[in-house]
């Protein structure tokens, strides 16, 4: 007893050179009496903790022949079994011990844990919850029930959920980054500043001592951190999967091929959960159609669910290959990736959403590219390349990338030249808009809105009097907050406009009825940027300098509208009010939009798909010259003369 007793302590602080202590502790515990189902039941916990998990499993069923119908054996198996993603056997266990001990806390945490990956939010909900209820001092618990509540948008009950956890675990600072990114899901800017600086110096720390930060990279696009930053804290999220990963599949390393110098065709595989319904397949329907099929075999390996989207219909008919990955373990899908002898694995999804980087870190391919999906550096070299552009990445930020740079000549987004527009007319009234009111419009994801951009807004709202701010979100605390937020400002909350979501077509034909998008700071238009230009409406942005905060710029400039970028944040708000107070500019405006969607390079599909074939090839090239990835650049393939119009349907 006196040996586990220790050995729990041990285990509890976490730290490799304790676990190795603790197993030893408990192999002597075992070693005088071998039936001591506690010893063995608690070294499965430590060995787990250690990825031992064939050996972790030994112990616990020892232990269950030794103490049958012991909760505690259910529960830590099942928590084994949770951490190699073995679901529904886990599920199977917390049950079970459900069954022995009713309301057992951490079973019901262990069942909204997987509710939680299975995307089961009032599942998840329900969990959380009666974990609280049977433990309401489990910071833990609460932490889990506000993210599950933020999921379902139910933004005041996060935050409460939230502070609660903060109240029971002050100096824990990934309860700190939920309740940032609840205030920012919710504009709740009541405390934000203080949380968030809290949360800043907690970042700067770890990555100072070289330790985890305590936020994601699709966290960190948000905010204000610099480009050095957000590589850092890629870099720790991907060193961590990479860990998880040899410990998981320790022996697993893909062997390729010596490549071929001009191989009959190129193997190109894009990788995304994100072939739906959704903002990247938004901008790609049309890529795959025109890829040369003499040169380039395209496949394309999609994990995401099946919506039934005419989007997912158009990118499957005209992919060579299309492959469904749903629910398919990493190993098994990197090696099907690997069986069809891909040259260029193309990831689409980085680190947002539902990702699967480990896939991409197996190395099923031998050469791995990251594009589109995440605005940003995976902050490793296991990524060879980022497809990017020189307005997006100049050259002298290239340190502050894992992947080397590989540029596009004009935008590094692709961008469909066939998008449909619902040709019903839409009035203003339908939209619930003032009709004579001049309209600025923000339709960017409401949580890239920060309290300084839209103090700006209020203040250009209030030199031009008549007019309205348009906004998209349908939640009514979110509507709440924000009418507050323009109170506080001088500005009658009524000049606020809230749109629901829609339909993209519909989307974009409404967007036709504002007059002039106003873009976020940190985190800039990317896809609604190129929708606002494809519905004839001027952008106005102000770069940040970083990836995510200089999108909106690159896809200006592809369009030839440079003198819609503004240098610096008074500019930006000069310039928004001369453009509402001078009809006769923002006409001229408007109308060189018009004339340059089918001349300049932003929407000429084919064009671009050219080009980035020429950049496969280059890499290509390199990799069977025995050349290390290095920065390239695509040669430019020239007007490639397609028609540029909408499309009439889906």
């Amino acid at each position: 007893r006196p040996y586990c007793n220790l050995a729990t302590i041990l285990h509890g602080e976490q730290q490799e050179s304790s676990q190795k202590e603790a197993v030893s502790l408990l192999q002597k515990a075992i070693s005088l009496n071998s039936r001591y189902a506690k010893a063995h039941l608690l070294l499965g916990m430590v060995l787990t903790a250690q990825g031992q998990y064939e050996t972790a499993e030994s112990h616990f069923h020892r232990a269950d022949q030794l103490s049958p119908n012991n909760p505690k054996y259910y529960l830590n198996y099942g928590n084994t079994l949770l951490t190699q993603q073995r679901q529904k056997e886990a599920a199977q266990h917390f049950y079970q011990a459900l069954i022995l001990q009713p309301n057992y806390p951490e079973a019901l945490f262990g069942l909204g844990t997987i509710a939680t990956y299975r995307q089961a939010k009032q599942e998840a909900y329900d969990f959380f919850q009666q974990a609280v209820n049977a433990r309401p001092s489990w910071a833990e618990a609460w932490h889990s029930l506000g993210q599950a509540l933020n999921k379902l948008n139910r933004y005041p009950e996060a935050k409460t959920a939230h502070l609660k956890a903060l109240e029971l675990k002050p100096d824990t600072p990934s309860y700190l980054t939920s309740l940032v990114h609840s205030f920012s899901d919710a504009c709740d800017w009541s405390e934000f500043d203080a949380y968030f600086e809290r949360l800043y110096t907690a970042v700067q720390q770890a990555i100072a001592t070289d330790a985890k930060p305590p936020v994601s990279a699709s966290f960190a696009n948000t905010y204000r951190f610099t480009a050095a930053e957000k590589l850092a804290i890629s870099r720790a999220d991907t060193l961590e999967i990479k860990e998880r990963l040899q410990t998981k599949h320790p022996n697993i390393t893909f062997t390729h091929p010596p490549p071929e110098a001009k191989p009959a065709r190129l193997r190109i595989g894009y990788l995304s959960y994100d072939i739906r319904d959704h903002a990247i397949s938004h901008l790609i329907r049309t890529l795959f159609s025109h890829h040369d099929r003499d040169r380039f075999e395209i496949f394309t390996y999609s994990y995401g669910f099946d919506d039934n989207s005419p989007y997912r219909a158009k990118i499957k008919a005209d992919s060579e290959h299309f492959i469904d990955m749903h629910d398919v373990e990493s190993l098994p899908f990197a090696q099907r990736i690997h069986d069809d002898q891909i040259h260029i694995l193309v990831d689409l999804t980085g680190y947002t959403g539902s990702s699967k980087p480990e896939v991409t870190l197996l190395r099923p391919a031998p050469i791995c590219v990251n594009y589109l999906g995440f605005p940003g550096t995976m902050g490793t070299n296991d990524w060879d390349y980022i497809i990017t552009d020189k307005n997006t990445t100049p050259p002298a930020e290239a340190d502050c990338f894992g992947e080397q740079l590989a540029y596009m000549p004009h935008v590094y987004q692709c961008t469909d030249h066939r998008q449909p527009i619902d040709p019903t007319p839409i009035t203003r009234a339908q939209a619930a808009l003032p009709e004579d009111a001049f309209v600025f419009v923000c339709f960017n994801t409401i949580y890239k809105i920060d309290p300084t951009r839209f103090a700006v807004w209020m203040r250009i709202l209030k030199q031009v009097p008549d007019s309205v701010l348009w906004l998209l979100t349908q939640h009514d605390s979110i509507r709440a907050n924000l009418r507050e937020e323009a109170a506080a400002h001088g500005i009658d909350p009524n000049r606020l406009i809230f749109a629901d979501r829609t339909t993209k077509p519909h989307h974009l034909a409404r967007f036709q009825l504002a007059d002039l998008f106003l873009d976020t700071r940190y985190y800039t238009a990317h896809t609604t940027a190129s929708d606002s230009l494809w519905a004839g409406v001027p952008l106005l942005t102000c770069p940040e300098p970083t990836f995510s905060g200089r999108v909106a710029t690159s896809l200006l400039k592809a369009l030839d509208l440079p003198e819609l970028v503004m240098p610096d944040i008074n500019t930006y708000e000069q310039e928004a009010i001369r453009l509402a107070q001078n009809p006769a500019a923002l006409q001229a405006l408007k109308t060189k939009i018009k004339t340059n969607i089918q001349t300049a390079p932003l929407f000429d599909t084919l064009r671009w798909v050219r080009n980035v074939e020429n950049l496969y090839e280059t890499m290509w090239s390199r990799h069977a010259a025995g050349l290390p990835p290095t920065t390239i650049e695509a040669t430019d393939s020239g007007p490639s003369g397609i028609t540029i119009a909408p499309a009439p349907t889906l």
